[in-house]
């Protein structure tokens, strides 16, 4: 099976095997991961311990949201 898409994000069935696509900087923890089902896109932000999470349906919409996520902390 394959794991990345030809843009060299994680397939659905790579996040279904566990893999994370994380994104971290000084300040917030972004991750892209699934559970079960359901795909979710997940914020820590370390300098108020504040967390965050969405949950997407599917591979498209957790990515479209972990990006719009990426662009507003890094």
């Amino acid at each position: 099976m394959q794991l990345l898409t030809k843009q060299g994000k994680l397939t659905r069935y790579a996040m279904a095997c566990g893999y994370i696509e994380k994104t971290e900087t000084p300040k917030h923890f972004i991750t892209l991961m699934m559970d079960g089902s359901v795909i979710m896109v997940r914020t820590y932000n370390r300098e108020s311990g504040e967390r965050g999470q969405t949950n997407c349906r599917t591979a498209r919409d957790g990515y479209r949201a972990y990006n719009a996520l990426r662009k507003a902390y890094v």
